[in-house]
């Protein structure tokens, strides 16, 4: 740092005519975490030899925002000689801190008290959208004079992301968390996750050959007594309802960084309890439902029971896990899904009752019906269209389901899918088979975007369905190799009246 160019305060502490409203903001991120802070969450914890911790951002060129992030540590060393000392800004909210950035260097130590210095890069803070206050975590390993160990953690000020300097744009995706909701975005998808509601809106990114803006809702898992086909269909009603979402989520994880499979990532998990009930419902049950997102730079393959190729950038993973305390009443459970497009200007394009239809909720009648057989190991897919037949959005789900027993046994089954109107809401049910030993189960759809280029018009209905993207041969192997094992299972299950 220059000789005549002092650290900068934190961000409260700035004067409002360099900042503008951005004191104020700060105030509001750091009310975000006030009840993290009063329960312990952040609160320091020293270590044997590491005393205090505080941070500084800095603020080199004057230009409003900060380049760095100074992180000094008070540390007494128990013996004369070199310590790797390590610093890491970590987001304290999930029940494992996400962290944002590290530094490390050795210094030469001995048992004198000594205050040392690590600069975090601004960027780096800036890129992973995450406000503060923060958490510092302090390690200090290895001497000569023996094997030493200490952690420490510290909080920061809220300083917001926003408040560093901006990187060089690597078209990596970002994440702006608040609190009400959660955003992944790239160039070309931004979508939005709610984390007081299980909603998924998104939207197309800047500039798109065909803009759109869609939502994705799961309002409850059903449980119903199956007529045989599978699928909550016509005079079939459920039996015990778990509303989804009835109270805030819980932040489980959220992870951001590099991936082999998928370049840059961001992968985050909310969960939330859930109860069946309801007047038909003999007996109640509770349960635990979790939501996990995925957002990945380029192309990459979901592992599963039916692998699921992701278009890096224009889709976001939505996988809903259902954890059960003991048995639910029915034969069959059920997710349910609404779709709707918020500009109210498509249809929807499905495999209905009778081949590939277009399906406006607005002009159909609220009885659901089940959609055709699906195509094993291929994602089913429903997709808004426009009046030219131009595909403007999609959801996707895998038709198959992995459930678990109370023994431990894992078993592969069917999904099977039916459609309904809701408004002018597309309104789908994805059921699988249930019995008295399932004890958790796995949906996984996705959702997204056309490439930003222009499409094919479409067709009219009964015409093909949309283009597909080839999975590669290593999937389509794969998939050869899973299709005996898990419809034997689905048939097994649908004869035993799971």
């Amino acid at each position: 740092m220059p000789p005549d160019r002092a650290p900068r305060p934190a961000p409260l502490a700035r004067t409002p005519a360099r900042r503008g409203a951005r004191p104020l903001k700060a105030l509001g991120a750091a009310l975000l975490l006030v009840g993290l802070i009063a329960a312990g969450r952040v609160a320091s914890a020293p270590g044997q030899y590491i005393t205090d911790a505080d941070a500084t951002a800095v603020d080199l060129d004057g230009d409003g925002l900060y380049d760095l992030l100074n992180v000094s540590v008070s540390v007494q060393a128990p013996a004369e000689g070199s310590y790797n000392l390590r610093v890491t800004l970590a987001w304290p909210i999930p029940s494992t801190p996400t962290p944002i950035a590290s530094r490390s260097e050795i210094f030469h130590l001995d048992d004198q008290p000594r205050r040392v210095t690590l600069p975090i890069e601004g960027p780096r803070i800036r890129e992973k959208g995450l406000n503060g206050p923060y958490e510092i975590q302090v390690d200090l390993v290895s001497s000569p004079s023996g094997p030493v160990n200490d952690a420490a953690t510290f909080p920061t000020a809220a300083l917001l992301a926003s408040d560093f300097e901006a990187g060089a744009d690597t078209g990596r995706p970002q994440v702006v968390w608040n609190d009400a909701n959660v955003t992944l975005a790239s160039a070309d998808l931004s979508a939005t996750v709610n984390l007081t509601a299980p909603t998924v809106e998104w939207v197309t990114g800047p500039g798109a050959t065909l803009p759109g803006r869609f939502a994705v809702s799961f309002p409850s898992v059903v449980s119903f007594n199956d007529d045989g086909d599978g699928a909550l269909a016509g005079a079939e009603e459920p039996l015990c309802e778990a509303a989804l979402g009835s109270s805030r989520w819980s932040v489980d994880s959220l992870e951001i960084g590099p991936s082999p499979g998928w370049g840059s990532a961001i992968e985050f998990r909310l969960s939330g309890p859930v109860r069946f009930g309801g007047p038909p419902c003999p007996s109640p049950a509770a349960g635990n439902v979790s939501l996990s997102f995925l957002i990945g730079q380029q192309n990459g393959t979901v592992a599963g029971p039916s692998p699921f190729t992701l278009l890096g950038g224009l889709e976001v993973k939505v996988d809903v896990a259902l954890t059960l305390d003991g048995p639910v009443a029915g034969d069959a459970l059920a997710l349910e899904v609404t779709l709707q497009d918020i500009e109210a200007n498509t249809s929807f394009r499905v495999r209905g009752p009778s081949g590939f239809e277009t399906f406006d909720p607005r002009n159909a009648t609220a009885g659901q019906e089940a959609l055709s057989p699906a195509v094993p190991q291929t994602p089913e897919r429903v997709v808004f269209t426009d009046a030219m037949g131009a595909v403007r959005g999609h959801f996707s789900w895998v038709p198959v389901a992995s459930e678990r027993l109370a023994q431990g046994q894992e078993r592969f089954v069917e999904v099977t899918a039916s459609r309904g109107a809701a408004g002018s809401m597309l309104r789908l049910f994805l059921a699988v088979p249930n019995d008295p030993d399932l004890r958790s189960l796995t949906f996984d759809p996705a959702v997204g975007v056309p490439p930003p280029a222009a499409l094919p018009q479409g067709t009219g209905d009964g015409g093909p369905e949309p283009p597909r993207e080839r999975p590669s041969a290593a999937i389509f192997v794969s998939a050869l190799l899973a299709v005996a094992a898990i419809f034997f299972f689905s048939v097994y299950a649908r004869a035993k009246k799971y």
